[in-house]
């Protein structure tokens, strides 16, 4: 785990970072996870690192029988950085009440899955994600454990076949076991990403939506406009943020991120918006503008104001106002606009 924090700070807000990476890869260290900017506004800032791929989501009948459940270890992972932080936080001067979970694609359907688990939803204070935050049927669903056991068990048999043999197996070994053998499954992806448990992810999307199981906090969720799946995440932060209002819950307050990044014609890419979000700006080989150092500066205010209160708005910054319908403006920002507004239809579904 990283750690920045103010000086001298009592009861300070806490923001534990998940990093992306479609549960493949990254770390909690890379160039955009500097918590400097947010210290200075008052925010410890946390990051961590967690198992991915095989080594985080393996399931496998041998583990269920061992541990009483099976895949998942990278989430676990998760839940046990943020356990620790609960117990730990007050000794670097944080607040263990006011931890808000923030990450982008793979972090940030992690913490949609944490705010809807027992084992963590009641000590969450507040959660901010994007680029792959909420809930869809055609997007960031998961199998059950089961569905999981006959693709990892032809990766263990070409490993000598024992569990034995699998946690004993050369790490390149294993990862070259693991791509071997999803080239001879149809979207292989599923089998090395979350599954059902019955302990941390106890439902599928479906009952999360019907029974108000997930967190009574307030959310930020937000989407590119280039992303991989650009209408459909745009359409699961929009509806995520809405559902609040609908089910009686926290007002929550959603996003659409449409600043071309300079430096090449790739427009908004996914999880683009965190170069900004983070605000590690002077990390990125791309000539940023002043306009880009003010969309950033605009995001860490709103996101150290959330933090704090609950309520990203204070100060002289425009007011962002809470997403209540599908017609409400959501905040948009782009080339030339930081402000609230209706999302481009193109990007409405």
């Amino acid at each position: 785990m990283n750690i920045w924090k103010p000086a001298d700070c009592v009861k300070a807000p806490v923001i534990f970072y998940i990093h992306g990476g479609a549960f493949q890869g990254g770390c909690g260290n890379e160039k955009h996870f500097d918590g400097k900017k947010y210290a200075e506004r008052g925010i410890i800032f946390v990051t961590c690192n967690y198992r991915l791929g095989p080594f985080g989501f393996c399931s496998l009948p041998e583990l269920a029988a061992r541990d009483g459940y099976t895949g998942n270890y990278g989430l676990f992972d998760q839940l046990t950085a943020f356990q620790w932080l609960s117990h730990n936080i007050e000794n670097f001067g944080g607040d263990p009440s006011n931890i808000t979970l923030m990450g982008q694609s793979a972090g940030a359907m992690s913490i949609q899955q944490l705010c809807a688990s027992p084992l963590a939803k009641d000590h969450i204070a507040r959660a901010i994600m994007t680029s792959g935050g909420g809930i869809s049927d055609a997007f960031g669903t998961y199998i059950p454990a089961e569905q999981a056991y006959p693709f990892w068990k032809d990766v263990t048999a070409k490993l000598g076949g024992g569990l034995e043999d699998w946690v004993k197996a050369d790490a390149k070994v294993l990862l070259a076991t693991r791509l071997e053998t999803a080239k001879q499954y149809e979207n292989a992806i599923q089998y090395f990403s979350p599954v059902l448990d019955g302990r941390l992810i106890c439902c599928d999307a479906q009952s999360v939506l019907r029974d108000k199981r997930q967190a009574k906090i307030p959310y930020i969720m937000g989407s590119t406009k280039d992303d991989m799946a650009a209408d459909i995440l745009a359409k699961m932060a929009r509806e995520w943020t809405v559902l609040q209002s609908e089910q009686g819950m926290i007002p929550s307050y959603c996003f659409w991120f449409g600043r071309n990044l300079p430096g090449d014609d790739q427009g908004a890419w996914h999880s683009s918006e965190l170069w900004y979000t983070i605000g590690m700006l002077e990390n990125s080989w791309r000539p940023m503008t002043e306009w880009d150092y003010e969309i950033s500066n605009r995001f860490l205010t709103y996101f150290a104001n959330f933090a704090a209160t609950g309520d990203p708005n204070g100060g002289t910054l425009p007011v962002w106002q809470p997403t209540t319908s599908l017609d409400s403006p959501i905040m948009v920002i782009d080339d030339h606009r930081f402000e609230m507004g209706d999302q481009p239809l193109n990007q409405i579904s």
